[in-house]
């Protein structure tokens, strides 16, 4: 999943939004499986989700990739790092 953020926020960057979309629905699905296997919630987890989806609503791709790359990315590092390697 990490590669996918990453890769998500430089499409939606570079104004590439059909492939940027793809990857941030499969994104979100890993963060969705991820949290059920979670005990305990990852804190700001649902606020910068909604951020995101904000920003998508109002078509801010700038902004999506922004949140993607430098706090979603920061946020599940930390305990996707284990899963990934």
């Amino acid at each position: 999943m990490i590669e996918d953020i990453k890769e998500s926020a430089e499409l939606f960057r570079l104004g590439q939004h059909t492939r940027a979309n793809e990857l941030f629905i499969r994104i979100i699905d890993g963060i969705q499986d991820f949290q059920k296997q979670q005990v305990i919630p990852v804190p700001g987890l649902l606020g910068l989700l909604s951020k995101i989806l904000g920003a998508q609503q109002r078509g801010d791709n700038s902004h999506i990739a922004d949140l993607l790359e430098y706090e979603l990315l920061p946020l599940l590092e930390p305990h996707l790092k284990n899963d990934e390697t």
